[in-house]
């Protein structure tokens, strides 16, 4: 069963970017008990954006850093 698709592969900053299904995911991938939307990873870090409950700006990008 897959939970994410396959986006793209970005060559700039060494990353693979992965999008969310929208039905299931929800409960599927959190990060700090925020839903994630879409993933994308890298060397140095986890970059990843979340339902925000702002109506102005609905889509927040959030980041871990890996050790």
């Amino acid at each position: 069963m897959n939970f994410a698709e396959f986006i793209d592969i970005d060559v700039s900053s060494n990353s693979i970017i992965l999008k969310a299904f929208n039905n299931n995911i929800s409960s599927i991938i959190k990060i700090d008990n925020k839903e994630v939307k879409e993933l994308k990873i890298k060397k140095e870090a986890i970059s990843f954006f979340t339902l925000s409950k702002n109506f102005d700006n609905p889509i927040k990008s959030e980041f871990t850093i890996l050790q």
